[in-house]
C-alpha cells in the first residue's frame, strides 16, 4: 500500500508518496538520516494500491514528488521516471522528482 498526499499551493503541487509500512520510523546510515517519524505529517495520506486511477491522477497533477520506500519508488519508475538517482538509507530508497 502506498500512502499519497497531494499538497497544493501557489508555487505548485507536491506529491508525497510513502510505503505504508515504513511511516513513523527513523532510519540512519552514517551521517544520513531518513526521519519518517518527525516528518510523518508530510507523508501521511490516503492509502492506495499502485494500480488505483486516483493515484495515477495525483501523479499527473504534481509539479514535484517525494517518494520514500521500495513500492513508492517502483511506482514512479512504472511511469517512466528515472529512479537511478534515488538515495538509500538502511535499504529504504528516497527520491525527489521535479518537473521542469
Amino acid at each position: 500500500m502506498i500512502l499519497a498526499r497531494l499538497i497544493k499551493n501557489r508555487k505548485g503541487n507536491v506529491l508525497a508518496l510513502c510505503d505504508e509500512g515504513i511511516l513513523g520510523k527513523r532510519y540512519t546510515e552514517g551521517k544520513s538520516v531518513l526521519d519518517l517519524k518527525k516528518h510523518k505529517g508530510f507523508y501521511e495520506g490516503e492509502g492506495f494500491d499502485a494500480g488505483n486511477p486516483k493515484l495515477k491522477e495525483m501523479v499527473s497533477e504534481a509539479d514535484s514528488m517525494n517518494a520514500v520506500g521500495k513500492e513508492s519508488v517502483r511506482f514512479l519508475e512504472g511511469f517512466g521516471y528515472d529512479v537511478s538517482a534515488a538515495k538509500t538509507i538502511e535499504g529504504i530508497p528516497h527520491l525527489h522528482v521535479y518537473r521542469i
